[in-house]
Formats: C-alpha cells, structure tokens, sequence
C-alpha cells in the first residue's frame, strides 16, 4: 500500500472549490448497478439512485460519526453491497482507508493484523466471518476497534455476546437488501441481552411494514413479510420491467414498497426480528442467492442432464443426473460461480425423486453420503498434516488423500480456516482459491511441494547474538512497562475426565518445551540491545485444587499473572484438581512467545506428548524444519538489517 505525503503534493494544481454535480444530473439517476443472483438463472442488476444511497451515508455519519482520526477497513467483495458504504462513507468524512487484499476478507489472522498494525477503527463482518474472527484472530490485540457492523445473516446471540467479552467496541445489527440501498435497519447489540438479537428500527426516510398474505399489517408477535418503503428503495431491475413489477409493489399516493421475502416480526418495544425467508431465495454465509441460478450453472457443465440445489444445515448441497462425475461439475462450477455459490457437495444420483403429480419431491432428495470409492492412506509428513486438518475441521475420523473437500463435506467457510490453519502450522501461503482448484489432500499438499515446502530460507549457522523479531520488540517494550501484568498473555483451558498421570504430564511438557525452542527462551537487554537466549529452562507443572464454583477465579488468577521476560521463560503450566476424575489443564503463555494460533498445535503436542509417555515412551516427532528464531534471522535479512527492523517495531 503506497501512503501520498499531503506535503508533496502541489496544491496550486488543485482546485479547492466545492465540486459540482454533471449538467442534468438529478436525484433519481442511477449510482451504481449490482447484480443479484437470479431464480431463472441469470443474475438480475438493481439500479440504486443517487438520492437513495446519499439518504443511506448521510444517515450512517450521522449516526456513527466519523472523524478524520478514523480508519475503515473496505474488505468486502464488490458483489455485496456493503462495499459500496466501505468505499464512500470514508471518502465523505475524510476518514483514512485501509484495503485489504483479495480474498482477504475470509482470512481472520491477515484481517487481524491489518487492524492492529494500521489501528483500524472500524470495519464490518457477517456473522458467521465474525464468528471465525472471534475464534482465530486474536481479536483481544484488536484494542483499536470502536466499532463494528454486521449485516448479510441473521446475528446469532452467542456470537454477540462473544464480541462483548472480548473486543472493547461497539457491535451494531444492520439489516437490508440491495434493493435498498444497502441497509434499512439498525441496532445496538449490547453485553447480556436476552433473547434473539433484533434487527431493531427504520433508517431515515424508510418505512417498514409487516403484512400478511392479503397485505394487512399483522399484530405484535404475529409473523409476517417485510415490505419496505421510502427513498432507499431502488429504482428497480434493469432491463427487466417484468421482475421489478413483481417485486416493487403500488402503495398509496403514488409510492412503492419493496416485497422483501423476508419473515420478521414486532416486538413490544418496537424493534423488528428476523424469522427467515419464505421463498427459494436463500441467504447463505452473508450473501444472497438464488438456487435456480447455481442449477443453471451446473446444468451448463457437460454430462448433466438435470440439476438440483438445496441449503441443509447451512450447506448449499447439489443433486445432479447424468454421466458427469461431481469432481469434474465441481470444477465447472468455480470456474464459473462466485466461491459462496458453489455446493459444498454435488450427488450424482440415477433419476431425481417425483412426486405423485410427476414433480420434482425436494424432501426426498438423500442426505450427503460418503462415498464408497477406496480409501487411500496419506503418505508423507506433509499430506499426513493437510490429511488431519481436514478431519480436524470438518469432524470427520480419516480423510483419503484422493477425496474432495466438497465431497467430504467442506464450504467456502471452511475452507477458511482449513487455509488459515495449513499456512499457520506448515509455513505455506496458500489462498482459499487454493483449496477449491485443488480440493484433494493429495492436489493440495502438491501445491505446499512448489514453493519448496517452508518459505524460510536459512543464510547459513546461527550468528551468536540472535536479535528480536519487530514483534517481538514490541512485546517485550510493553512488557517492560509492567512485566507483572498479564494483559499480552495467552491462555488456554483443557478439561481432563478421568484418572490423570500428572508424572506423565510434567515429562510431557519437557518433551514439549523442547521440541519448541521458542518456549525456553528468554529475553535479557544486552549490550546492544535486547536479544533472544534459548536456554534449559523448563517449566514445572503446578499442581492446585479448586471446587467448580471457584474454577473462573482460579483460572484468572492464573491467566493474570505476567511474566518477567528478560529472565524467565514465557510459559506457565498448571493442573486444577476439581476431583481425582476432574482435572483443568491450564496453558499461559506471553504474546512474545505465541499468539491466537499457537494453542491448538501447542495443546495437540501436549496431548501427543502425554499419550506417549503414559505407555512409557517418548513422542515421536517429526523434527521442526525452522524455530522461531530461524525466521526472526530470516526477517531481519529481508528487512535489511537490524535498524530496519527496529524502526519497524517502533511504528
């Protein structure tokens, strides 16, 4: 990303008048055309005026207001239409703009990041990209975010109140469709709210109504259809007088109202709930599509006689007849579909199942089955990695390398955190278009073998003082300020049922440490400045015992406690006894050490560790091609040299 020094530029060049609209633009002329999926099978473009996108801005900064200090993150795909307020809403405001990269909006650590190292205040998640964000994005570091939006699926309550106990920030429910001008409604979510989360009141110069079917406002409580009104709603479809007639209906006194298709209702104190829809039209992960669309994009593909697609247990699942295989329909469709189109699987089945009129019988459609093609076993440290992540992720017990991710299972949200946890723990860059071109194990650890396997490329033998990484500076700056906080540390809680070899467990944690240098290291302020020392020190396992009514006490005691970095190792292991059959494993760490990601491989190598040595063996390892002070050598070489990497840190 390239930042303009405003002194740089000559301002005699520019010109400091207000601009000025085009001859004979009014209100009502177009300002942006965005295509939504279509039931015929092509998409259908809604035309939003000028006049109804400016209602939506300026009520939004003037609700939300933003200041010049402000820096928004724009993620979102130019298919859904909160980019459009992304985009703008900045621009109108004088509010800087931070752009992530493709694609990068459904990878929760590169999102993470961005919002630390360019202090983003605020940005927008569907719900179910929240939730990942919650999970796998250190969203604790995200101390920067003032506020954040969610729109495109129902909020569920657990995810909001998960945002509360952790992220310092206001959470806020939109709701709208594109034939709104982007959204309509609007609510503050706030800690321990009961019930579902609302949808909650109109936006400016909006009316919304809740109808029957004979279009009769319907009683608080009762469900009905959202019908929409006032000067969001857009112009209509392009080119297609008949659909807009179908959708955009007459009211009184000349106007108009938007049939939603969406079923809501009012609650007492005046706010509206999302129920559902109540067509074929579907929401699946934030976006809206229609099924006769992806079925025409499948029919499309050679060999498919017929084709149908269904949404069960928020996968999109397709059903096609004819001599295609689903692998080959499969790579049709993400050549040709969005990635939140294409069906997480595709059955081939003999006939589609009709019911007694001679139509199609969508509730006798089969359930996703496994397949019984012949299981091939992972060969390789590498594909026996991708081999587990994959059945970590999708809770299945063995994976064959030669099976689809789609078949198995997986989605384009999956995939996600497949992707995220594939570079995290085997050092690759892969990309979730990866996993869709290439959905085996087997074609996909492929594409981890051409870039050589590990991205680090070590110089030659360790130099004899090993400077810290720009991370690492920052860390160990604050920890300077006050090592006996614990507000950089991080933790994990594991439950043990049954009997525990705490003797096991303490050489457990040896064979860990380790195996994991950068849990032995410690880091004093040298002569020429502060460094890394990987040493021989091991944490003992402590031993307490707590009640269940003490256990979230116990822990925060626990997790509160800092670290004196310059002198101990950052890593603490505890064991709370509840009873001889209930055990609490508690693993704290500080954040120069480890960060969101590092406690699912950590916990795994504990438990690897455990297993082994209570059969009275040690773990068998696959020996670690790199240790963290490997790659702070290997960035400080890209970087330049150490000056670089200090003024890095500082920033």
């Amino acid at each position: 990303m390239q930042v303009v020094d405003p002194a740089e530029l000559d301002l005699r060049k520019f010109s400091t008048a207000p601009l000025a609209p085009p001859p004979g633009l009014r209100p009502d002329h177009g300002a942006y055309l965005l295509f939504t999926s279509g039931s015929t099978g092509q998409p259908k473009g809604v035309t939003v005026s000028h006049r109804a996108i400016v209602n939506r801005l300026l009520w939004m900064q003037h609700q939300y207001p933003l200041c010049t200090r402000d820096v928004v993150l724009y993620k979102t795909p130019a298919t859904f239409d909160v980019s459009v307020w992304e985009l703008f809403w900045p621009l109108m405001t004088g509010a800087r703009t931070v752009v992530a990269e493709p694609v990068g909006h459904r990878d929760p650590m590169y999102l993470s990041s961005l919002v630390r190292e360019h202090r983003i205040t605020t940005a927008h998640f569907v719900p179910s990209m929240l939730e990942l964000f919650l999970t796998y994005g250190a969203p604790e570091f995200c101390t920067s975010l003032q506020q954040v939006f969610v729109s495109g699926e129902a909020l569920p309550r657990a995810v909001a109140d998960r945002f509360h106990g952790v992220i310092d920030a206001e959470l806020h429910n939109l709701y709208g469709p594109t034939e709104a001008a982007v959204d309509v409604t609007y609510h503050r979510t706030g800690a321990g709210e009961p019930g579902p989360v609302p949808i909650g009141v109109p936006v400016w110069n909006t009316t919304v109504h809740v109808l029957d079917s004979l279009l009769r406002p319907v009683p608080v409580g009762v469900p009905g259809e959202l019908y929409l009104g006032g000067v969001q709603l857009a112009r209509g479809y392009a080119a297609r007088p008949d659909l807009t007639a179908a959708r955009f209906v007459a009211a009184d006194a000349g106007s108009r109202l938007y049939r939603t298709g969406d079923l809501v209702r009012w609650s007492e104190d005046g706010s509206l709930h999302y129920l559902g829809r109540n067509d074929f039209q579907v929401k699946l992960r934030g976006q809206r599509l229609e099924l006769g669309e992806v079925e025409a994009a499948l029919l499309a593909a050679d060999g498919v006689q017929s084709a149908v697609a269904v949404v069960r247990s928020d996968r999109l699942i397709a059903y096609i007849v004819g001599t295609a295989s689903s692998e080959s329909v499969t790579a049709q469709a993400v050549r040709t579909l969005p990635e939140y189109m294409v069906p997480s699987s595709i059955l081939v089945l003999d006939a589609m199942p009709l019911g007694t009129t001679g139509k199609l019988d969508r509730t006798a459609l089969p359930e996703p089955f496994e397949s019984a093609e012949e299981f091939v076993e992972p060969t390789g440290d590498a594909e026996q990695a991708v081999a587990q992540i994959f059945s970590d992720v999708l809770g299945v017990q063995r994976v064959s390398v030669t099976r689809s991710w789609f078949g198995l299972g997986g989605d384009s949200l999956t995939a996600t955190q497949v992707i995220a946890r594939i570079n995290a723990e085997l050092d690759s860059d892969l990309g979730v278009r990866d996993l869709f071109e290439a959905p085996t194990v087997r074609a996909l650890t492929d594409r981890l073998g051409r870039g050589g396997g590990s991205r680090i490329v070590l110089a030659g033998p360790r130099p004899p003082r090993i400077p810290l990484s720009p991370a690492q500076h920052r860390m160990w700056l604050l920890n300077r300020f006050d090592p006996a906080s614990g507000a950089y540390n991080i933790a994990g809680a594991f439950r043990i049922a049954g009997a525990l070899d705490v003797d096991a467990l303490r050489a457990a944690v040896v064979d860990v440490v380790e195996r994991h240098e950068i849990l032995r290291t410690v880091y004093p302020d040298g002569p020429d400045g502060p460094e890394q020392v990987v040493t021989t020190q091991y944490p003992d396992v402590t031993l307490g015992h707590t009640t269940e009514p003490m256990l979230d006490g116990a822990l925060y005691s626990l997790v509160a406690q800092g670290f004196e970095v310059t002198a101990t190792p950052p890593l603490r292991v505890a064991v709370l006894e509840i009873s001889a059959e209930d055990h609490v494993l508690v693993v704290v760490a500080h954040h120069i050490a480890a960060d969101g990601w590092s406690m699912t491989p950590l916990a795994r190598d504990v438990m690897i560790a455990y297993q082994s040595r209570s059969a009275g063996r040690p773990p068998q390892w696959t020996p670690l091609p790199v240790q963290y002070a490997d790659y702070t050598l290997w960035t400080l070489d890209r970087l330049g040299d150490e000056d670089d990497a200090d003024s890095v840190a500082s920033q």
